[in-house]
């Protein structure tokens, strides 16, 4: 196996997601945990050929990471993991690992887990409990993951919209005004991948996403958009997977049905609801239309 090849997919953004399985509702940390599933994250709408699915699924499937009681960390790979191999580890707020000044994240919800690993997560089952444990994992409890309201408001107050590259400020976050438009869109991105359940991901799905930030900084107006691709051959080209931004009549906007993942994109997208600075036009306050897409491929 190209190490080094299969290692620039994992290192791309290095920021960690597992998923383990069980069924307590006490887990903790140190043990042994088994790979039992992946799926990568594509910004870009580049997908993974026939070659490398089949490296991620020998590298992967069934790999064994081990967070020890002495607090350091091993796996059943060492050569992928040559920098993290028997190196100290500690857990800081939010399930938020440390190794070798990476970050990792444990996400547990609905007795499941799910870690972070750059722009792959693995799914994962503990497989072996250590006695004298003492790193308690937390469970997810943010509202906005519970709720069952994903209402998408309509805003009429205006039927001006700008985009970004028309504005001469960019929307930014009231908690981090020095964010600029490229924070703003990673801020949205990120949150997206804590809500998905990314056990239920499909082979190769691309997702479409528009909104706006209206003149009051709220969010209005959520589209969501899927495609499922072809799967790709063997090594060769790349192509971007597009789709139209038509124009959808005005009385329809609310009315869209939302699929279990896309419902779950319209909650995190909602998290920053009354948490948005407006984009200006001219001094003056207006809506602007932000667009994201990304893909998911899974095992």
């Amino acid at each position: 196996m190209n190490y080094s090849k299969f290692l620039v997919l994992i290192l791309l953004s290095f920021i960690p997601i597992i998923s383990c399985s069980t069924e307590k509702n006490d887990v903790t940390l140190e043990g042994k945990w088994k790979v039992v599933d992946w799926t990568y994250i594509s910004y870009v709408g580049r997908s993974l050929d026939e070659d490398e699915k089949k490296e991620m699924n020998e590298s992967l499937i069934g790999l064994i990471l081990d967070f020890k009681l002495d607090q350091t960390f091993s796996s059943s790979n060492p050569d992928m993991f040559k920098s993290l191999e028997n190196k100290p580890f500690k857990v800081e707020k939010y399930n938020r690992i440390l190794i070798e000044n990476q970050n990792f994240l444990f996400l547990i919800r609905d007795n499941q887990c799910f870690l972070f690993f750059s722009n792959i997560v693995f799914e994962i089952k503990k497989i072996e409990n250590y006695s004298g444990s003492k790193i308690r994992l937390e469970k997810l409890t943010d509202e906005h993951l519970t709720s069952d309201d994903v209402s998408n408001k309509e805003d009429k107050t205006s039927n001006t919209t700008y985009q970004v590259s028309d504005l001469d400020e960019s929307p930014k976050l009231k908690m981090a005004e020095d964010c600029l438009i490229d924070c703003l869109y990673n801020s949205f991105n990120e949150n997206i991948k804590y809500y998905i359940d990314f056990s239920k991901v499909e082979k190769d799905i691309s997702y479409f996403i528009s909104f706006i930030i209206n003149k009051s900084g709220n969010i209005t107006n959520i589209k969501v958009k899927h495609k499922y691709n072809k799967p790709i051959g063997k090594r060769g080209l790349y192509p971007k997977v597009t789709v139209e931004w038509e124009q959808q009549p005005e009385e329809n906007i609310h009315k869209q049905s939302f699929s279990e993942i896309e419902s779950s994109i319209v909650k995190s997208i909602l998290y920053f609801d009354g948490n948005l600075i407006p984009g200006k036009k001219d001094n003056q306050n207006v809506n602007t239309e932000l667009k994201l897409e990304f893909r998911l491929i899974s095992n």
